[in-house]
C-alpha cells in the first residue's frame, strides 16, 4: 500500500512540475546590488531550505542546492536559488541583505527520519554561522524560509534544540522569522511551532495545492500514532506567534511549484508585511494579491471561515 501511494506521488509531482517548468526552468542570474545603508550591528541573515527530492532530482539545478549550508552568493550562476537571491535581494534589500543570504542542501528524502537528520546539521550548521558572525561583533537576526518539506526539517530544529540544551557547546540562538511556504503540516512536527526557538511563524498556503497534502504520513513506519489522519494537512491549529494565509495571485490558487517562481518571489515580501497586520486568530485568511507590470496593484484580505 506505501509503495503504491507513493508511485502516485511522485506521478504527481511529475504533472506539476511540468505545468511550471515555464515560469522558472531557466536559471538566469538577476545581478543584486548591495545596500550599503542597511549595515548596522545587527545582520539579517535569511537561509533558504529546499523541499523532498522525488521526479526534481531531473532538474536538480531549479529545485535544490549544493549539500549542506552555502552563503548563495558563491553558489554556481546555474542554480536557480542565485535568481532566488537576487530577486529577494532587490525587492527588500534591508530584510534580505545580499551578503547574508545562505542556502541549506539536504538529503531530500521521503519520510520522517531524512528531515530530522537534515534538522540535525543545519542546527550544527547555524550555531557554527552564528559563532562566526559573533567572532566579528555582530548580532544575528534568523530567517529561515522553507518550501514543502523544507519546512519540517526546520520545524525539527526545535528537537534538536530541547535535546541538546545542556549541551557546553551549545550556541543558543533564535529563529526571527520562519516563513514556510507550502509546507505539508504533519503530526510529527506540527505542534514545534509553539517551541521558543521560533519567534514569529509565517504559513502560506494555496488551495490548489495538491502536492502540499498527498504526502501519507499515516503510512509512515515512524508514526505510531492510529489516530493520525492517512495525508497531510494544509493548515496549522491556532498558535499566539503563527500568521498563516491562504493565497491567490490574479484571481487564481497557485501551485506547489510556484511558491517558488519568479512572480511570487516579488510578491512575497509584500505579503509578510500584509501577513504582519493580519490578526493571529483560528479565522483562515485568504489573500488576494493583483500582480501586473512588475508590482502589486491591489491587495484584499478576506475572513473566510472559523477553524
Amino acid at each position: 500500500m506505501y509503495r503504491f501511494s507513493k508511485i502516485n506521488y511522485v506521478l504527481m509531482l511529475a504533472i506539476f512540475t511540468l505545468l511550471i517548468l515555464s515560469g522558472c526552468k531557466k536559471a538566469k542570474f538577476v545581478p543584486c546590488f548591495k545596500m550599503v545603508n542597511c549595515e548596522s550591528k545587527i545582520k539579517k541573515v535569511t537561509i533558504w531550505v529546499h523541499g523532498t527530492k522525488t521526479i526534481t532530482e531531473l532538474i536538480p539545478k531549479i529545485f535544490f542546492v549544493p549539500s549542506g549550508l552555502n552563503k548563495t552568493e558563491i553558489i554556481d550562476s546555474t542554480y536557480y536559488i542565485k535568481e532566488m537571491h537576487s530577486i529577494l535581494c532587490n525587492v527588500s534589500p534591508c530584510d534580505f541583505n545580499f551578503d547574508d543570504f545562505y542556502a541549506f542542501g539536504w538529503s531530500g528524502g521521503l519520510g520522517y527520519n531524512y528531515r530530522l537528520i537534515a534538522a540535525q546539521d543545519l542546527y550544527l550548521a547555524i550555531q557554527k554561522l552564528i559563532s562566526e558572525y559573533n567572532d566579528k561583533g555582530f548580532e544575528v537576526e534568523l530567517t529561515i524560509i522553507t518550501h514543502s518539506h523544507g519546512g519540517n526539517v526546520a520545524l525539527n530544529l526545535a528537537n534538536i534544540h530541547n535535546e541538546i540544551q545542556n549541551s557546553k557547546e551549545k550556541i543558543n540562538f533564535k529563529v526571527d522569522r520562519l516563513i514556510l511556504l507550502a509546507c505539508p503540516i504533519q503530526d510529527q512536527t506540527h505542534s514545534l511551532i509553539h517551541d521558543n526557538i521560533f519567534k514569529k511563524v509565517y504559513s502560506i498556503y494555496s488551495k490548489a495545492d495538491m502536492l502540499q497534502v498527498v504526502d501519507p504520513q499515516g503510512l509512515y513506519k515512524e508514526n505510531k500514532n492510529k489516530n493520525v489522519s492517512l495525508f497531510s494537512n494544509r493548515r496549522f491549529k491556532h498558535c499566539d506567534k503563527l500568521k498563516q494565509v491562504k493565497i491567490k495571485i490574479n484571481g487564481r490558487a497557485i501551485m506547489h511549484s510556484e511558491f517558488l517562481s519568479r512572480r511570487f518571489l516579488k510578491i512575497l515580501p509584500g505579503l509578510l508585511k500584509i501577513m504582519d497586520d493580519i490578526t493571529c486568530d483560528d479565522n483562515e485568511h485568504l489573500v488576494k494579491m493583483e500582480y501586473k507590470n512588475e508590482s502589486i496593484k491591489n491587495t484584499v484580505i478576506k475572513v473566510c471561515r472559523k477553524s
